[in-house]
């Protein structure tokens, strides 16, 4: 049986329900819909559920429901207990009953974690600092010429509108000394580019498409132009596969969505990978496979495991 925790109105959830419907009995559980949960923490079971049930958390930035509370120490009150509980149910089920246990997908959510990784196993990354020195960046850039800057976190702003990627170069640099004096951020080299790759991958195999946005704004985050079509067909390499499937044992984690550059020069820069991210788009392509394959190989692995 898999046990899926996460929002019934995630695109991503429902074509993994679809697909592993297709292996084994599955479950989709909303803890914001204020059904009721007992785990038995002895057991290490939920709702009575066999203990031989697979577990899957995915946890995005608004997987909490927003509700009208009557006071902010309510509201705080509210959140931090569920977020303590699924927490807390992740440390009491088994690792090897997780797909991409929850304690490890936090771990590998840190952007910094992920490159100081992606080195350890051989990916290129772009030169990187973080920091909130002006000074520092100002150096920065006087090397490089051309950077961007990302957020280290996935939060959303109160007008939950996304934080895309900025170019930053001599021009506007001096307009941005008190937003980048306020807190630490990601600045990285701008990498000429060929095109972006976002890739659905397991340990053994993977799912992508070559990402090729119009616009400018579209080559510097791909993001914003992520409801056109903007996205193709594409094999991943073994040298490249081989290096994801490290990472992922690394990280332990069974499943991640990885995006890389492919530079001018052929080389392949790794950006990040999101434990959660959307892959939904990879099977937009033209002629695309549907990346739920992926999780449902890990699936049907995991179940096997457990017999």
């Amino acid at each position: 049986m898999l046990i899926i925790f996460g929002q019934e109105q995630d695109p991503h959830v429902l074509e993994i329900a679809n697909s592993a419907h297709k292996i084994c009995d599955t479950t989709v559980l909303n803890h914001y819909d204020f059904f009721e949960h007992t785990l038995d923490v002895r057991k290490g079971v939920i709702n009575d559920y066999a203990n031989d049930a697979i577990y899957y958390f995915r946890i995005k930035p608004n997987f909490f429901k927003k509700l009208e509370f009557a006071d902010r120490y309510q509201e705080g009150f509210w959140y931090a207990e569920w977020a303590n509980f699924i927490q807390g149910l992740s440390h009491t089920v088994n690792i090897s009953n997780q797909i991409d246990p929850l304690t490890n997908a936090f771990k590998a959510s840190n952007k910094i974690y992920q490159l100081k990784t992606a080195l350890s196993c051989g990916l290129s990354v772009p030169a990187t600092i973080v920091t909130n020195k002006y000074n520092c960046i100002i150096e920065f850039l006087s090397v490089h010429k051309r950077i961007i800057y990302k957020a280290l976190s996935s939060i959303l702003p109160a007008n939950n509108k996304t934080l895309y990627t900025h170019l930053i170069d001599h021009s506007n640099i001096g307009m941005l000394e008190s937003l980048i004096q306020s807190t630490p951020g990601i600045f990285q080299n701008f990498v000429e580019k060929e095109y972006e790759l976002r890739i659905f991958a397991n340990k053994s195999t993977s799912c992508a498409a070559k990402v090729a946005p119009k616009s400018g704004l579209g080559q510097i985050d791909w993001r914003i132009e992520q409801r056109n079509p903007i996205y193709y067909n594409y094999s991943v390499n073994k040298s490249l596969q081989q290096k994801m499937a490290e990472y992922l044992s690394k990280v332990g984690l069974d499943t991640g969505v990885f995006d890389f550059i492919k530079s001018s020069s052929g080389e392949y820069i790794f950006l990040e990978c999101n434990p959660h991210g959307q892959w939904l788009p990879i099977g937009a392509a033209e002629d695309g496979e549907r990346p739920s394959r992926i999780f449902a190989e890990v699936l049907i692995s995991k179940l096997e495991s457990l017999q």
